[in-house]
């Protein structure tokens, strides 16, 4: 199993760090007003919610009665075997703005490096999975909003999967849906590291490999997390596999894919690395099953020439596919690792990493008829007040407001080479 050192990742935030000071051209105007919520210390409470820069951008869990709940990556027992920085932990921000830890991650048997988000069933118990690496173990797990928690299973980094690193997902039967990037068929991938598998926890707390990935045409890499449709049919994408395209040569430019409750899987799509994208970041679903996603790469080649900056798409409910949207070079709009978020009303909204110089990313809104509407542009860093750099997935509260996390910044005294720890924020609506 590949899992990015802790040096690598501090290297892409040098790189990404020093993108996000450009600063050319006036922002767009804000519709929504912004305010921090948390500012993490590293310890007790972590280090970059969502994980570090190059991961998956899980944003937080928002409950019924207005409390969020996240992960950091790092942080909190600094002790924790094999880290300098501690192994993560799970926190709790309640509808009053008061933090709390949940939970802090020991390492070895317990797992380090929480990267995904947080998943609630009905009696308000939590599920998340830990990456697990420098020995430390790879899980599933159960967190009642008490602290206690239960590990669901333990990873082998064999057939049953390797380093999980998104958000599992709930069925009304109470089972528990997930994937991993790595591990299944060592005959699949290259490096030994396998294609990936979906994997369940049923409502008992059995364990089992739902679906592997087994050849590069049927996917590679499952990234994103899983969208299901009323019927219970799950949905999602692999970052490679497919066909050959010129992105990735004969790994594939990713695929769509959709799993009956039954076990069947079937390939909705193959990207070809063109007009229609490539390497996509996610797929969701609506209630209906039509498939919504975004991917990191092609579409416009004038932006971030070679690679292209993604496209949003759309699958309907018979197999058609198109492109809702298009990210440009014009607006230096491009996905990074953000995942698309869809409303009650089919809005779709996606953070970015870059948006128009002199701001440290935006968020837009694609509506129903496809008009895609700039809401807000984040601080960049040079004109940074504490609220934070590098925005993870946003979540959308009732009223029209949004939640969300920033990798870094905030207290530059946190961390290490003034680079912070991370924020919780809440975007409301301007009257």
């Amino acid at each position: 199993m590949k899992v990015s050192s802790r040096f690598v990742q501090c290297f892409l935030v040098l790189l990404l760090v020093f993108g996000a000071m450009i600063s050319l051209a006036p922002a767009q105007a804000q519709t929504l007003t912004f305010d921090l919520l948390h500012t993490f210390t590293g310890s007790p409470d972590g280090i970059s919610p969502g994980g570090p820069i190059g991961t998956p951008a899980a944003g937080p869990l928002l409950d019924a009665k207005g409390n969020l709940f996240g992960t950091t990556s790092s942080g909190g027992d600094i002790n924790c075997p094999g880290e300098g920085f501690g192994c993560g932990t799970v926190f709790k921000l309640d509808k009053n703005g008061q933090d709390s830890i949940l939970y802090t991650f020991l390492g070895g048997s317990d797992g380090d490096l929480p990267l995904a988000s947080l998943s609630e069933d009905a009696a308000g118990n939590l599920y998340s999975t830990t990456v697990g690496p420098n020995g430390n173990a790879a899980t599933v797990f159960k967190l009642t909003q008490s602290g206690q928690k239960t590990i669901l299973h333990t990873f082998s980094d064999g057939a049953d999967g390797a380093g999980p690193d998104t958000t599992p997902i709930l069925d009304a039967a109470g089972d528990l849906y997930g994937t991993t990037p790595y591990g299944g068929d060592s005959q699949c991938g290259i490096n030994g590291n396998a294609c990936g598998v979906i994997y369940k926890v049923d409502a008992h707390g059995k364990f089992s490999v739902f679906h592997t990935f087994r050849t590069i045409a049927g996917g590679m890499r499952p990234e994103g997390g899983l969208g299901m449709d009323a019927a219970g049919t799950i949905y999602g994408s692999t970052a490679f596999g497919g066909i050959k395209c010129p992105e990735s040569d004969e790994l594939g430019c990713g695929t769509v894919f959709k799993i009956e409750p039954s076990g069947k899987f079937r390939v909705l799509y193959r990207f070809t690395g063109k007009a229609d994208g490539a390497g996509p970041i996610n797929a969701t679903a609506d209630a209906a099953g039509n498939v919504y996603g975004i991917t990191a790469a092609a579409g416009d080649f004038s932006c971030y020439a070679p690679s292209g900056c993604g496209t949003i798409f759309r699958i309907d409910t018979a197999g058609k596919f198109s492109v809702l949207f298009t990210f440009n070079s014009k607006n230096m709009k491009n996905p990074g690792f953000d995942f698309l978020v869809l409303d009650s009303k089919g809005n779709l909204y996606v953070t970015t990493l870059f948006g128009l110089p002199g701001t440290g990313g935006q968020l837009f809104e694609l509506d129903t008829k496809g008009k895609f509407t700039t809401l807000f542009n984040f601080a960049d860093y040079g004109n940074n007040d504490g609220e934070g750099l590098n925005t993870n997935t946003i979540t959308i509260g009732k009223n029209g407001d949004f939640y969300g996390t920033m990798k870094l910044l905030g207290d530059l005294n946190c961390g290490g080479q003034d680079f912070g720890c991370g924020t919780v924020f809440k975007l409301t609506p301007k009257q």
